[in-house]
This record gives C-alpha cells, structure tokens and sequence, in this order.
C-alpha cells in the first residue's frame, strides 16, 4: 500500500486588535504579558479585547483550558466576535473536537463572510471528519476570496487526492510546487499521484527531488520501492527499502516488502 502523508496547517491566529505579539515571545515575555493581561481585566473586566489577548496568550503558553475559558469569555461580552469564534475554534481543533470546531469556525464566518482563514481551517475540519465535498467547498471559497498561499493549493490537492480526482489534485500540487519549491511533501504526493496516473518515471523524479530536499524522509524511499518494483528494477526497490528501514527500523510493512523483492530477485 503506498503510504499518503498529509498535513494540516494551522494558519496563524488573527487578533489584529490584540496588543501582543504574543508567538514571538519568550516563556518569560508570556508570563510578563499575563500579569498585565490581568491588570488589564482587573480594570475593565467587561472588555471582550482583553479577554481575547490573555485567551492568545495561554494559547501560545499550551494552556488550552484557560485559552477556552477567555475566548468564550470574549464572545460572552460579544457575542459577534467573529475572531474570538476563530481562536475558540483552534482550541477545539488542536484538540480534535471536531464538530465544535466546525461550530465555531462557522459562526466566524457568519459575522465575517469574508473570513479566509475560517473557510480554510474549517476545510481541513471537515477533510479529517470525512466530508470531502464539504471540504471542497470551503477550500473553494478560500481561494475565490483570495488566499493564494502554497498551503491552500496543497490542501485542495489532499482533498482531489481523497476524492480519486487525481488530475486535479495534479494540479494544485503542481501548483504549490511553483509556490514553494521547497516543500517535501508536495513532491511525495505528487508523486503519488503520477504512480496512480501510471507515470513512473516522473513519480520516481519527485521521489527523488523529495529525498534530496530532506535526506531523512523515511516514507519517501518506501514509496519509491514501490515504484521501482512496478517497473521490476527490483534491486533499485530493495535499496530504497533498505534505507527506509535504516531510517525507521520499525517499519514492519518494509521488511515484509523487502523480503518478497529478495524472493523475486533470486527466482528472476
């Protein structure tokens, strides 16, 4: 079975009416800017901007709890606020809560229609629950709205791939290949799909350009295997399963594979 990787992108939180910085800061810089995140709700505990800035803050701090509890304090005192329902959506989303997520992420988008980065989380949401269509849609809407960043074609490619749309997904890989280059995972699942399409030896271009880029990626030389055994360069398949299992010595599915292409060699 060729292995599909895929992965989700959290798109930075918004809070253009917060007054910190807050994922640039050291822990220390974190715990300064709670201390006057709480004089600041000591002094005006009805302000929804204050609660939303602390909420910010436990969240770069990895307290979720606290995090939950500020944003939806936030919504509390504004119950239109489209960002807090964006942030308290992270939260849920970190912690695969899946239908809260969608649930706040959609009442963002009801205060803020034009909100990209709900649309786009709210794709990933529905892309990991299983609603592809769902998905399409929101990634659709993400990009009419203008998002053009490499990860909102890579998305869309990941949710085609799903869908057995292979020829879509082609090109929005194609096209996050154009936008970043550098991305490891693009080539992997184009490669992929160039293997489903029949097209070996560009898929093993891919896997290669995928290897170069990060010398390490395990699944890279497994799925290569792959294709070197569908085009019986079984040799060229055992090495590249020989470095997978070097790399991730755990990797049961390529010792089984590794041994049946030994068999096949020996009775070539």
């Amino acid at each position: 079975m060729i292995r599909i990787h895929r992965i989700v992108f959290v798109l930075t939180v918004l809070f253009a009416m917060a007054s910190f910085q807050t994922s640039a800061q050291t822990q220390g810089k974190l715990d300064e800017a709670l201390k006057d995140h709480n004089k600041a709700i000591e002094l005006n505990p009805k302000d929804p901007v204050a609660y939303l800035n602390r909420g910010v803050t436990y969240y770069d701090m990895g307290k979720m709890p606290e995090a939950l509890s500020d944003y939806s304090k936030a919504i509390e005192l504004k119950p239109d606020y489209a960002i807090a329902y964006y942030n308290r959506g992270l939260v849920h989303h970190d912690g695969k809560r899946y239908p809260e997520a969608i649930t706040d992420y959609s009442k963002a988008i009801q205060y803020d229609p034009k909100y990209i980065n709900a649309y786009y989380n709210r794709s990933i949401v529905y892309y990991y629950s299983g609603q592809q269509q769902e998905a399409l849609v929101d990634i659709n809407k993400a990009l009419d709205l203008g998002s053009k960043v490499y990860d909102t074609y890579y998305q869309r490619g990941l949710i085609y791939h799903k869908l057995k749309q292979y020829n879509q997904a082609l090109v929005d890989y194609d096209k996050t290949i154009e936008l970043n280059s550098k991305f490891v995972r693009a080539y992997n699942n184009r490669a992929l799909v160039k293997h489903i399409l029949g097209q070996l030896a560009p898929s093993i271009e891919d896997y290669t350009k995928a290897i170069m880029l990060d010398p390490k990626y395990a699944d890279a030389y497994f799925n290569r295997s792959l294709v070197y055994e569908d085009m019986k360069q079984y040799q060229k398949a055992i090495d590249d399963l020989s470095k997978a299992i070097e790399l991730n010595p755990n990797d049961s599915e390529a010792y089984s594979n590794r041994a049946k292409l030994k068999n096949k060699l020996e009775n070539k």
